[in-house]
């Protein structure tokens, strides 16, 4: 009876984390909080196990499981349950590949828990050096098995995993491009480190097998690494190109959004490109055209808030799309419209800092929307002004 509780245990284990981690992600019907109850459910039955006896058995699928609890419980902002999953994680999954170097599941398990807790730390804004050096581990676990197992069923996969990590690592540098407190020596050094990263993971998104003209996992790889190249270049003043770019992308999402309505990331990245064209609009002062454009994001910004309001990344998305809508209202001198907007983006901000009090980010856009609100009207403000849009998802 017990090795039969135990065969289930890890049949569940391996099949929910598959599932969670592949099939279930991007639909907005299929909730964070939902899908961490699963993952939580099937963690209490794995400890119990090990409570029991049965510790060598179930460790390594215990980690595994903690990675994914770890990442879902992030998105929902309880990142110091997620740090201390994570770091649980990565503890049993480093000792376990050190006892057996050769078991592919294990590695790729440590793969997963360094590229997590990178994750849980970049969201928070913090230890963004320690944050760049798990997913440097991360990246080089993932290319030693694509290179050791080219053949293997799952390569393609691997792939995807590494190319995730090369753009995550790209992110971080390119945002410390433009912080007081950076990582790099220089601006220019951070935006050479992110091309670097980001050109990368074009390489390797090139590389990608289309299995499946229905997947779009790899066309979305190839749009969000010219999306991330395109940012580079604006912020060295290439804005031609960049809004060449933008447009394109911005085309290829509705899309791929078309034929998957119900694919939640297709919704984030499309945000983002609409953020881009108007920002490009704001910028040339075509203050009718950015409207139109910070407008279509923030339908899509209040949709995804909807359908998970206690998700942290869509909260900010919605509080972003709501300061963009409120400037343009404001450089366009419709300034009832641009107040509601702002105290709207305010409120939401506020909630997010509760969560994240060391997240400097949201402070200084806190900082910036409370400034805007107490010089309303005052003249000051001209349509060259300008707020960085975020980006898209890699998925």
């Amino acid at each position: 009876m017990a090795e039969h509780n135990l065969d289930q245990a890890l049949i569940a284990a391996n099949s929910i984390e598959t599932v969670v981690a592949k099939d279930l992600q991007d639909l907005s019907g299929v909730s964070t909080a939902l899908r961490l109850r699963l993952l939580q459910r099937v963690d209490a039955v794995l400890s119990k196990l090990a409570m029991g006896g049965q510790a060598a058995a179930v460790q390594s699928a215990r980690a595994i499981m903690l990675t994914e609890v770890a990442s879902a419980s992030g998105v929902l902002g309880a990142y110091d349950q997620a740090m201390r999953r994570v770091g649980e994680a990565l503890k049993i999954l480093l000792t376990q590949v050190e006892a057996h170097p050769a078991d592919v599941p294990l590695r790729l398990g440590l793969a997963k828990s360094y590229k997590v807790y990178a994750d849980v730390l970049w969201w928070q804004r913090r230890d963004l050096d320690l944050a760049t050096a798990a997913l440097e581990r991360s990246i080089t676990l993932y290319g030693a098995l694509i290179d050791a197992h080219p053949e293997h069923a799952d390569v393609e996969d691997w792939k995807l995993l590494k190319y995730r990590a090369l753009i995550g690592i790209g992110d971080i540098y390119f945002d410390r491009s433009s912080a007081a407190n950076s990582i790099c020596a220089t601006r220019e050094a951070c935006l050479a480190r992110a091309q670097g990263y980001f050109e990368l993971g074009l390489g390797l998104a090139h590389s990608l097998s289309h299995r499946d003209d229905r997947d779009f996992h790899v066309e979305n790889s190839i749009l969000v690494s010219r999306e991330r190249l395109a940012k580079v270049y604006e912020a060295l003043d290439n804005a031609a190109d960049a809004e060449a770019t933008y447009t394109e992308l911005l085309r290829e999402y509705e899309r791929i959004s078309d034929v998957q309505p119900d694919n939640s990331k297709w919704k984030e990245n499309l945000v983002a490109l609409y953020w881009h064209v108007g920002r490009i609009d704001e910028k040339n002062c075509r203050l009718e055209q950015a409207l139109a454009d910070y407008r279509r994001a923030l339908e899509l910004a209040r949709r995804l808030h909807r359908s998970e309001p206690d998700r942290t990344d869509w909260s900010h998305e919605l509080s972003l799309s709501l300061m963009h809508v409120a400037r343009a209202h404001e450089l366009s001198g419709a300034f009832d419209d641009a107040t509601a907007h702002y105290r709207e983006s305010l409120s939401i901000n506020r909630e997010l800092i509760n969560k994240q009090p060391t997240n400097e980010e949201l402070k200084a856009e806190a900082g910036k929307v409370q400034a805007a609100l107490e010089t309303l009207g005052s003249g000051s403000l001209g349509c060259h002004d300008q707020q960085q849009p975020r980006s898209a998802q890699a998925r």
